[in-house]
């Protein structure tokens, strides 16, 4: 599962990181790239995601994205234009001071599109998305959609579920 404690380090009891003998068979990315005090965010996981990418091109083997929050495999493999807009905490105390249904009203003026698609119950998500809308001053909508520039050497899900590769080493 690609969680945030994949990603932290000295987070390793009790999650679902691959044991050292599993990093040792099947080399792995991302892992303990973080602190646990820091933020981090899409934009930052889709940055080092590309890189691995190359990298793991370079070497002519062929990367395996897994896990189970699709707004970051899709940063990545659907090339979403994720803004690196850092958290603004005072924003977000004044947002989350409201109920779901105000901030689906302000999200619905920012966004007609993605306040129609959003869980209208996540105050986290409703919080995010006005906060990009009003920072970026675009549409959340506008920037989770596929954008037309790809990887190189990359491949469509399709594709990626074609293919019987063993291992990313």
């Amino acid at each position: 599962m690609l969680t945030r404690v994949r990603f932290t380090k000295h987070l390793d009891l009790g999650t679902s990181k691959p044991s050292l003998a599993d990093q040792q068979k099947i080399r792995h990315h991302l892992l303990d790239v973080i602190e646990p005090s820091e933020v981090f965010s899409v934009s930052q996981y889709k940055n080092l995601a590309t890189k691995a990418i190359a990298n793991i091109h370079a070497r002519q083997k062929f990367p395996f994205l897994v896990g189970g929050t699709p707004l970051y495999i899709d940063a990545v493999a659907r090339g979403l234009d994720i803004p690196a807009i850092p958290p603004d905490q005072i924003l977000r105390e004044k947002l989350e001071a409201k109920t779901p249904t105000e901030l689906l009203a302000k999200l619905a003026k920012l966004d007609p599109e993605f306040a129609k698609q959003v869980d209208q119950k996540n105050k986290r998500r409703l919080v995010r998305a006005i906060e990009v809308c009003e920072k970026s001053g675009k549409k959340f909508s506008k920037l989770r959609q596929k954008e037309i520039r790809s990887l190189s050497n990359s491949f469509s899900r399709h594709q990626l579920a074609q293919r019987k590769i063993i291992s990313a080493h």
